[in-house]
């Protein structure tokens, strides 16, 4: 707690002399991670971070936090309260909490920021509700005294803090935590939606266009975009949050200019063009976030001692693993889990496969893998592979030298994470933005493969069987592997003093900074 003689003191000072920002990711675990590396980060170039999340999600952020963290003492963290309902999310629930946040939350946001305004009175937290306070310093629990914020840094899915910035005069960045022709593809799908484009019928025989990237055919779009898809989405609403996106004062994207140059260059050139705003966002390219603060996948754990995934990857032969992981939000149906893994037994290959496990009706997770998967196929594929349901590490999985391939839904952290460490991918994405990516790996970048998948159908074990055994064992699939070790270089050395992404880190930081002291100058 503080002191009497700091209560009493007449000018509040930020931890470090530096900046001090407020990060508020979308509760859920693929997007929080980023927001925590990116804070982290921020830390340790002297910013001082208050952290809003989600109080079921406080546990996973403070270990995160501390996690072999010198700087750590820079982050305090703010809770606010969810129904149960929305903390396991899955790709139905995450919707729901789109819109559950703005018109449930917007208040409780506004009031953290007026009160982070006075910081004097930041340890107001610590009694009022629904707002309690949990400070993260060193191995202990205290209480920080920042100065005012000089920024909002909030997810790409949390548009509606734009208007709590506005009405703070404080500036807001975006952290956009898909690639940039994510992004681009959203910006230009306003367009789209006025000349009445999408949705877009699943037979359309004219292809959408976003500059530097091949044209965009239905298969390559998020099923939002497309007529008949289960997840609606209202274009308006689509036009709404593309429109906070520009009123941005920048948006940090979780990519690499060298991989995505030709996108954002195209990008710059829209906002550019847009005649409605007399100032257009700032792009940060500033990935891979995973790297951006140990910056050395050297340091990255692989021993295994107290992780089953790692311990199985210590007892198998260099480059011989499949890593197998859907992510934390789609769950596969039993009928899809089965072909897989039929697939798998007869591709004879060895295999780590982390399944999210769905509840049941009584709320509990299935009690045995066993019955999500063929009679029998734990029991004859022991010897050489692992099915596991709980959480996995996933950058030290894909670092373990056990790790030749990685079969994914094209997540945009994994497919960063995969990059970073030069392994190539065999692509099988199911909602969102994931088709885009799988495409951008495979018919771009050249380090994937991708499995024969139509819309809404049931990829089978041959097709399994087939893409393994071309990815893991296939003299074809060299190209592929030799390409991954080389974009492995890359974002190794754009996060390297003078790379592209740590300057625009640099960038950033130095506008953080010059806010800082023009702030300083204004209470002079």
């Amino acid at each position: 707690m503080l002191g009497e003689e700091d209560k009493d003191s007449n000018q509040a000072v930020v931890a470090g002399g530096g900046a001090h920002v407020v990060a508020f990711p979308f509760p859920a675990q693929g997007h929080i991670a980023p927001m925590v590396q990116l804070s982290k980060t921020l830390a340790s170039y002297g910013i001082a971070i208050t952290f809003i999340i989600a109080t079921p999600h406080l546990a996973s952020v403070r270990a995160l936090v501390e996690d072999s963290f010198v700087g750590h003492g820079k982050i305090q963290i703010i809770c606010f309260d969810i129904p149960p309902q929305y903390v396991d999310t899955n790709m139905h629930t995450l919707f729901d909490l789109m819109f559950y946040l703005p018109k449930n939350k917007h208040e409780v946001f506004a009031e953290i920021i007026q009160k982070l305004m006075a910081p004097r009175d930041v340890t107001a937290f610590n009694h009022h509700q629904p707002s309690p306070v949990s400070h993260s310093s060193s191995s202990t629990i205290g209480s920080f005294w920042f100065g005012s914020p000089v920024c909002i840094i909030s997810d790409m899915l949390l548009g509606w803090t734009q208007d709590t910035a506005k009405k703070f005069k404080l500036p807001r960045y975006c952290l956009y935590t898909s690639a940039a022709r994510s992004l681009s593809m959203i910006w230009h799908a306003t367009n789209w939606v006025a000349q009445g484009l999408i949705p877009m019928p699943l037979d359309a025989a004219k292809p959408l266009e976003i500059p530097g990237f091949p044209p965009l055919s239905p298969i390559d779009l998020p099923a939002i975009f497309l007529q008949g898809s289960e997840m609606k989405f209202p274009p308006q609403r689509l036009v709404d949050e593309a429109k906070k996106l520009k009123e941005a004062t920048g948006v940090l994207v979780n990519t690499v200019n060298e991989l995505e140059s030709g996108v954002i260059t195209g990008i710059q050139k829209f906002l550019q063009s847009d005649s409605e705003q007399e100032q257009v966002p700032t792009i940060f390219s500033i990935g891979p976030l995973l790297l951006t603060h140990n910056n050395k996948l050297e340091e990255l754990k692989v021993d295994g001692k107290d992780n089953d995934c790692l311990q199985f990857l210590n007892q198998q032969p260099r480059s011989s693993v499949l890593y197998i992981c859907f992510g934390t939000v789609f769950i596969l149906p039993t009928q899809q889990l089965n072909e897989l893994a039929m697939g798998l037994e007869t591709s004879g290959v060895r295999f780590l496969w982390v399944i999210r496990i769905p509840k049941g009706e009584d709320g509990n997770l299935a009690p045995k893998i066993a019955n999500l998967v063929p009679k029998g196929f734990m029991e004859r594929t022991k010897d050489k592979g692992l099915v596991y349901t709980s959480w996995a590490p996933q950058a030290q999985i894909l670092a373990h030298p056990a790790t030749r391939g990685f079969l994914t839904h094209c997540g945009w952290n994994s497919i960063m994470e995969s990059i970073s460490m030069g392994v190539p991918m065999i692509t099988w994405p199911l909602w969102a933005d994931q088709m885009l990516n799988g495409r951008f790996c495979v018919d771009v970048l050249n380090i994937a493969i991708a499995v024969d998948k139509k819309f809404k159908e049931i990829v089978g074990r041959k097709e399994v069987e087939r893409v393994v055994q071309l990815l893991m064992e296939d003299a074809t699939s060299n190209i592929v592997r030799e390409n991954a070790r080389e974009l492995k270089k890359v974002v190794k050395n754009a996060n390297e003093p003078g790379g592209s992404s740590r300057k625009s880190l640099d960038f950033f930081v130095d506008d953080l900074n010059a806010m800082t002291l023009l702030k300083k100058l204004n209470c002079l």
